[in-house]
C-alpha cells in the first residue's frame, strides 16, 4: 500500500496493512492479514477509526487497538453489521459452508464426513 503524498514527502514509503479478508497488489509493505474474526460478521476491526494508535506484538500474536475501555464499548456498542448481498453464486455457497479463520475457514459441515467408512459404509465408487 503506497502512502499518501504528504507521506511519501516526509520519506515514509511504506505503511503496514491490517486486514480481515484477501489481500492483493502489496509488495513492500508489512501485513498482518487474516484479522479475524472479519468486520463483516462481526469482529472488532470494524470499530477502528483512522488516527487510532495500536500496539502489535507479533510473538503473542495480538493487536490492541490504543483506546480507553469506556471508549471501546462505545464504539462497539454504534457498529453496524451489514447484510451481505450475494453478487455470485460463489459467494452464496462460501458464505453459507465456510466458517470463520478463527475456526480454521473450513466447510461446516466437515464433522459429518470425517471417518465416512464407519459412519456412512464404503462408497460404492471409491477410486
Amino acid at each position: 500500500m503506497q502512502p499518501p503524498d504528504r507521506l511519501l514527502k516526509k520519506g515514509i514509503n511504506a505503511l503496514p496493512t491490517l486486514g480481515d479478508g484477501r489481500q492483493s497488489g502489496t509488495s513492500e509493505s508489512p501485513s498482518i492479514l487474516h484479522v479475524s474474526p472479519e468486520s463483516a460478521v462481526g469482529g472488532d476491526l470494524a470499530i477502528v477509526k483512522t488516527g487510532d494508535k495500536m500496539t502489535i506484538d507479533l510473538n503473542k500474536r495480538r493487536v490492541d487497538l490504543q483506546i480507553t475501555k469506556l471508549e471501546f464499548i462505545k464504539r462497539r456498542k454504534k457498529k453496524k453489521i451489514k447484510k451481505l448481498t450475494n453478487q455470485t453464486p460463489w459467494q452464496e455457497i462460501s458464505r453459507s459452508n465456510v466458517g470463520q479463520l478463527e475456526d480454521g475457514a473450513c466447510i461446516m459441515s466437515r464433522d459429518q464426513y470425517l471417518d465416512i467408512t464407519k459412519t456412512k459404509g464404503v462408497l460404492r465408487n471409491s477410486h
